[in-house]
């Protein structure tokens, strides 16, 4: 699942690292992580080159998290 990639690259890097990899704040970051938030169409990019994973995989998997 991509969250738990996202949580081991926050644990690797850090949370300040990946949210300045992302342009993105460390609690935007930490919402993403907690489930509260996912993340809006600029950061899929972004955010699958981090996780290297295919885009289109990273908003398969947002999107089965969201139905539950």
């Amino acid at each position: 699942m991509w969250i738990d990639e996202l949580e081991k690259k926050v644990n690797e890097d850090g949370q300040k690292a990946i949210a300045k990899k992302l342009s993105s704040s460390q609690s935007l970051i930490s919402l993403w992580l907690r489930g509260e938030r996912i993340p809006g169409t600029k950061k899929i990019l972004p955010l699958s080159e981090l996780l290297n994973m295919e885009p289109k995989k990273l908003l398969e998997e947002i999107n089965e998290n969201e139905k539950g």
